[in-house]
């Protein structure tokens, strides 16, 4: 059985330690994301989390790119992990049987009535936590490099996992509270 943390650390609004990549956004990704709907505070072991999460990648522009929509992210792509609620392991992976479901998504063109630099969206469906415990998710912007050529467009800055996959950013979700006695989910 992988460790979970029993009691949540600090306010679930305040996490600034979990913002790991907060800092290096800017040199390593020309995007950021935006969580759009948070998963439930309170679920129930081996139930989904409803509704979806959902979390828009957006530019880091200020002012409006009139060619944001129409950007090539083939390259990019999100994944899903979780991680204790204060940020500090990280439980699914390793752990393949904490967290199940959709666990990674493809960038999706953004619907019409988004943010004016929302760019694409990623949705996590059938998210299921199978072990009580106060967790988080955290979602990652990946990209898989295109050739050589990536080390020198961000000034060697990237951060490589051993498949070459470069993680660009990531977002974390609010405290959630597993336990037998939460409510049902519709």
């Amino acid at each position: 059985m992988a460790p979970t943390v029993d009691e949540p650390s600090g306010s679930a609004t305040a996490a600034p330690a979990i913002e790991d990549a907060e800092g290096l956004r800017g040199a390593l990704s020309p995007y950021q994301m935006h969580i759009i709907r948070e998963p439930p505070v309170q679920v129930r072991p081996g139930n989904a989390l409803i509704p979806a999460v959902r979390v828009a990648l957006r530019t880091q522009e200020t002012h409006e790119d009139e060619g944001a929509r129409g950007r090539d992210l083939s390259s990019y792509w999100a994944s899903v992990s979780l991680i204790s609620a204060d940020g500090l392991v990280a439980l699914a992976p390793p752990s393949t049987t904490i967290l199940s479901g959709s666990l990674v998504d493809s960038i999706r063109e953004p619907e019409s009535a988004e943010g004016e630099r929302d760019i694409g969206y990623v949705l996590f469906r059938n998210l299921v936590i199978n072990q009580p415990g106060y967790f988080r998710l955290r979602i990652s912007l990946l990209r898989m490099p295109s050739g050589t050529s990536d080390a020198e467009t961000t000034g060697g800055g990237l951060l490589p996992s051993s498949s070459g996959v470069l993680n660009t950013g990531s977002v974390t979700t609010r405290i959630i509270h597993v336990h037998r006695d939460a409510p049902t989910t519709a």
